[in-house]
């Protein structure tokens, strides 16, 4: 029941999810650097794709292990795992893109002389 489990939580899960964290009329914030390139989309759709090969990998991991009850923490843990790299698409693009004061690069000039 594990990978059965997982495959029909871990999405509805991340869709109500991004639902709640990404409404409003804002572009997602990890658009902001490409937004003069119009670049959104590409950025959007190669972020969720990257993370929704890792679920799959990990979902494909579950059916590989063996039904052994030795391996059931194993299993979970793999599971737990994998909903939580799908979770992670929303709280990726609605993080903050602001660095704090301290982590804002400086400038220098150089001197010639």
């Amino acid at each position: 029941m594990t990978p059965i489990a997982t495959i029909v939580i871990a999405p509805p899960l991340t869709m109500i999810l991004a639902v709640v964290m990404l409404t409003g009329d804002q572009p997602p914030a990890m658009c902001h650097d490409v937004a003069t390139a119009n670049g959104c989309e590409e950025i959007t759709l190669g972020m969720i794709g990257e993370h929704v090969a890792i679920f799959l990998a990990l979902w494909l991991t579950l059916w590989a292990l063996p039904w052994w009850r030795s391996l059931r923490k194993w299993r979970t843990a793999i599971a737990v795992l994998s909903a939580l790299i799908l979770l992670a698409v929303p709280v990726r693009m609605s993080g903050d893109d602001n660095p704090s004061d301290d982590q804002q690069p400086t400038t220098t000039i150089n001197n010639p002389n």
